[in-house]
């Protein structure tokens, strides 16, 4: 028979087990859920594109996508930020990524983690001051014109702020803490997320992530360190209205 003291060891022994199987599963279903939630923004995006393609909708969308580029372009220029890059895709909306030739040596992230560096809190800050200043609680009555005239066509218009996390493909340790470079992406997303939220107090509904690990990569080398990255979207999305 098993001693007291050996008992008890292997009672907490098999707690610990049990308390890391329930981690794990949390994280998958983490990941799952930022996954799906990924898939169903992109299919609500590529829905609305198809249907405005060609219309009087389509017009409006870009007029609105376009003048909200200008807004943050006005506010980068008089925040003196010069080293956030802001790009107007249309599709996903204003684009917002940092110029690595003016950003601190190290990295964001720490190698195969999600802690966020403290070297770049102030620029994170920054970039929330930058949202702040363009009052997105507000987004619908500054841009009323456009809103009615794409209600008029059918449509509604939702402002999110979407954060994706991109990585290289070369595998993660078997040691890693996650499992892969879907999950690291995913939480890298997500802490740049909770930063921004709690920077700009903005109610979580404002905001998205996704985590596409190296499925996207910037450069033809797939295990290039400069696809790493986190890239933020400020994007109005166009939600077809449906007749009660």
């Amino acid at each position: 028979m098993l001693g007291l003291e050996e008992a008890e060891g292997v009672s907490k022994a098999e707690e610990r087990a049990v308390l890391e199987g329930v981690e794990k599963e949390k994280r998958w279903l983490f990941i799952y859920i930022s996954l799906f939630l990924a898939i169903l923004a992109l299919f609500i995006l590529i829905t609305s594109l198809i249907q405005i393609e060609g219309a009087p909708a389509k017009r409006e969308f870009e007029r609105l996508s376009n003048e909200l580029y200008q807004e943050v372009v006005k506010q980068k220029r008089e925040m003196g930020i010069d080293w956030l890059v802001v790009e107007n895709t249309l599709a996903k909306g204003v684009r917002l990524t940092f110029d690595k030739s003016k950003m601190p040596d190290s990295p964001l992230f720490p190698p195969a983690r999600a802690n966020l560096n403290p070297r770049y809190f102030p620029y994170l800050k920054e970039v929330s001051r930058l949202i702040q200043g363009l009052a997105l609680q507000e987004f619908k009555r500054r841009y009323r014109k456009q809103i009615d005239s794409l209600a008029s066509l059918g449509f509604d218009v939702l402002f999110t702020v979407r954060v994706e996390g991109h990585t290289d493909s070369v595998p993660l340790a078997k040691t890693a803490f996650y499992r892969n470079n879907m999950e690291l992406s995913t939480f890298r997303a997500y802490q740049v997320m909770k930063a921004l939220q709690k920077n700009t107090q903005l109610s979580p509904s404002f905001f998205s992530i996704a985590g596409y690990g190296s499925f996207h990569p910037l450069t033809d080398d797939p295990t290039d360190p400069k696809n790493r990255r986190v890239e933020v979207f400020l994007l109005p999305q166009l939600v077809e209205k449906h007749d009660e």
